[in-house]
């Protein structure tokens, strides 16, 4: 009987010890992708939209950012209720497709030092989503468009997201 026991504490032991190195695991290929993204879109907002200056900070334009990115995880690195998800991609939905631009304006300052003016109202979120309609999806040239109050980003058309791998 206490070899039993040895044998499930160490199985359960040695479970639980994978299953968070799979968490800690994708949560760092997701950071790699945030990284890598928010270093793009910087970039591509110095090089695109006149009026930003030398800090990137957009001079009176509201910045909203349509869409969301998943990262690319592969079957070791699934995303559990914490870890593995995007800022990219956290409260992006169909019904309100910038949801996520709080987030990505966070990691954009977080990661980049760059501080964009995300406090768009609903009126702005409806326009950027039509907007978007015509626009081509991130990183793709004509997927930055600025109107005169305004900066659209389009990292996804807008559709539902796929369905999560909870596990």
């Amino acid at each position: 009987m206490g070899n039993v026991v040895i044998l499930l504490v160490i199985a359960v032991t040695g479970g639980q010890v994978c299953y968070n190195i799979r968490m800690h695991s994708a949560d760092q290929v997701r950071y790699e992708q945030d990284a890598l993204l928010a270093d793009q879109i910087t970039d591509a907002l110095k090089r695109e939209i006149p009026g930003v200056d030398a800090e990137g900070d957009p001079v009176d334009k509201k910045v909203v950012f349509i869409g969301y990115r998943q990262p690319q995880l592969n079957s070791l690195n699934r995303r559990t209720e914490m870890y593995g998800w995007s800022f990219f991609e956290w409260d992006y939905t169909r019904e309100h497709p910038a949801g996520a631009t709080h987030r990505i304006a966070g990691i954009l300052e977080a990661h980049n030092g760059v501080h964009l003016d995300d406090g768009y109202s609903e009126e702005m979120e409806y326009k950027a989503a039509a907007l978007s309609e015509d626009m081509t999806v991130f990183p793709a040239e004509g997927s930055i468009v600025e109107e005169k109050d305004l900066v659209v980003v389009k990292l996804s058309e807008i559709t539902e997201r796929p369905a999560v791998d909870w596990w």
